[in-house]
């Protein structure tokens, strides 16, 4: 079997270097996940610890909570999440 040229072996080493990778950059840097109508649905502890606040307080909250009101206002915003929405 292959994919995109590869060998399955070659697939399943690919996907487990990936893997390591997300997981290290979980482990280093500010992370907080969004679905796509911008309400988040998780964040690591250095995210938290960066913008002081809970898990509880964050998790169903929308995006917009983190930003500028003027921005959130404006037209670069929404299409900010178009953009996203639209893949």
């Amino acid at each position: 079997m292959t994919c995109c040229g590869l060998e399955a072996t070659e697939v399943t080493n690919y996907a487990e270097k990936n893997s390591a990778l997300v997981q290290a950059l979980f482990r280093s840097t500010a992370v907080i996940e969004f679905d796509l109508d911008g309400k988040s649905i998780t964040a690591n502890q250095h995210f938290l610890d960066a913008v002081d606040y809970s898990l509880q307080q964050v998790v169903g909250k929308h995006h917009s909570m983190f930003c500028d009101p003027g921005y959130v206002a404006s037209p670069a915003y929404k299409e900010f999440w178009n953009t996203l929405e639209a893949g």
